[in-house]
C-alpha cells in the first residue's frame, strides 16, 4: 500500500510538473503570437507611411506644371553640373523683382531643365525669369508670363467638315 501511495504521489508531482511546463509553453506561445502581431502591425504602419510619403512626393512632382529646357548660345554654354540656377518673379505692373522658390531644377549631362509651379503664387501677368551663374559668367532667360490654363471645348467632327 505504501508503494502505491508513493507511486501516486510521484505521479501527481509529474502531472503537476507537466501542467506547469504546458502552462509555460502556452504562455510563451501566446507571447510569441502577440509579439508577431504587434511587429506585423508596426511593419504595416511603416509601409503605409512610406507609401503615403511616396504618393505625396509624386504629387509634389506633378504640381510643377511648366517644364522648360534652358538653351544657351552654341559657343557659350553653362556647365549643367556646376551651374547655379535661380528664378525671379516680377509682379504685373511692378518693378521690384524677388526670388521665386516654386521651381525645381534638374541638372545633368543633357542640360538644365526648370520646372515651374505656376499654380501657386503668381497672378496672371506676373513675369518669371531664370538666371544661371557658372564660373563668374551669368545668363538670363526670356520672361515667362503667368497665364491661365487653356480651357478646352468639345468639338463635333461633322460640324467641322461642313465648314
Amino acid at each position: 500500500m505504501e508503494q502505491l501511495e508513493e507511486y501516486l504521489n510521484m505521479h501527481k508531482k509529474r502531472k503537476t510538473r507537466s501542467l506547469i511546463v504546458l502552462t509555460i509553453a502556452f504562455l510563451i506561445g501566446i507571447t510569441a503570437v502577440s509579439v508577431a502581431s504587434v511587429w506585423s502591425a508596426w511593419q504595416r504602419q511603416n509601409f503605409l507611411k512610406a507609401r503615403l510619403e511616396a504618393i505625396q512626393a509624386q504629387g509634389e512632382l506633378n504640381r510643377y506644371n511648366i517644364r522648360r529646357n534652358l538653351l544657351f548660345p552654341e559657343n557659350d554654354q553653362a556647365n549643367p553640373l556646376t551651374a547655379n540656377v535661380e528664378a525671379y518673379i516680377r509682379t504685373e505692373g511692378g518693378t521690384a523683382e524677388k526670388p521665386y522658390k516654386r521651381v525645381r531644377v534638374e541638372k545633368g549631362v543633357g542640360g538644365i531643365v526648370v520646372y515651374v509651379d505656376f499654380d501657386a503664387a503668381p497672378r496672371l501677368g506676373d513675369r518669371l525669369y531664370v538666371i544661371v551663374d557658372d564660373g563668374g559668367k551669368k545668363w538670363r532667360s526670356d520672361e515667362m508670363i503667368a497665364s491661365p490654363p487653356l480651357k478646352m471645348k468639345r468639338i463635333d467632327h461633322a460640324k467641322i467638315q461642313e465648314d
